[in-house]
């Protein structure tokens, strides 16, 4: 399966990095960019885009990821919508989390949709997500799109991991569990 994830520059790459870790290996990541040859994440990783958006064939698309971040840095785009649209059309699995979704809404995929993201009910930026219904939820799926709140990005992981099947069910068992494993301090 070829996983493009959508990379722009101080996009979220914890939010997305465990679907890479966790999926078979027969399984390809084909990062994409808008404009840039290289982006820099949240987190200062300078990374190099494989391909630029407009050189993408959607057929090629089997799942496309988008994280977090500065998402609204890309609302507007000449084609990022039309792009979402014609992945969402063809049937193709999409994962967006935190600030992600509000780029599933612009392209009006949403409509009809249930959703969650981190972006509040409150600001502005909601607007853009047009007759969509947003759910109080970590992950939400519904259909081909799965989203998330960006402090669910494990969940989001491990539900991406399952819906489209790019891990063994055992195998996801075992991740959902690893990453799970940690121990609350009191300070």
């Amino acid at each position: 399966m070829k996983i493009h994830v959508l990379i722009y520059n101080e996009f979220a790459n914890f939010e997305v990095m465990l679907i890479g870790w966790m999926k078979s290996n027969g399984h390809e990541i084909v990062t994409v960019s808008l404009e840039e040859n290289y982006v820099t994440s949240v987190e200062g990783f300078k990374i190099i885009a494989d391909t630029k958006l407009q050189e993408v064939n959607v057929a090629d698309v089997e799942l496309l990821l988008i994280p977090g971040g500065d998402a609204p840095s890309l609302l507007g785009s000449s084609l990022l919508p039309e792009f979402i649209r014609e992945v969402a059309a063809a049937g193709k699995g999409i994962g967006a989390i935190c600030y992600g979704p509000i780029l599933l809404g612009e392209s009006g995929i949403l409509e009809g949709k249930n959703f969650t993201t981190s972006v509040d009910v409150d600001d502005e930026l909601f607007t853009h997500f047009k007759n969509g219904k947003f759910l109080n939820e970590d992950v939400v799926v519904d259909g081909n799109i799965i989203t998330a709140k960006g402090n669910a990005y494990v969940e989001f992981a491990v539900e991406v991991c399952k819906q489209m099947e790019l891990v063994h069910p055992e195998t996801l068992d075992f991740y959902a569990k690893f990453l799970k494993n940690r121990k609350e301090t009191i300070v």
